[in-house]
């Protein structure tokens, strides 16, 4: 659904698509690989409060 993110134009109608990913099929394997990637994500930036501040 990358593709139709990007094709958004409108504000709106790209949170509508945000809210609702087309995720309902997804199985153990995209669960764990979206985890894994959260996991190290929050640990990259764990030490970098500085990226909060504006």
């Amino acid at each position: 659904w990358r593709k139709e993110i990007l094709e958004e134009r409108d504000f709106q109608g790209l949170m509508i698509l945000l809210q609702n990913l087309p995720t309902m099929h997804w199985g153990n394997e995209e669960v764990s690989v979206l985890l894994a990637e959260a996991y190290r994500l929050k640990f990259a930036f764990a030490d970098a409060p500085n990226h909060y501040k504006r």
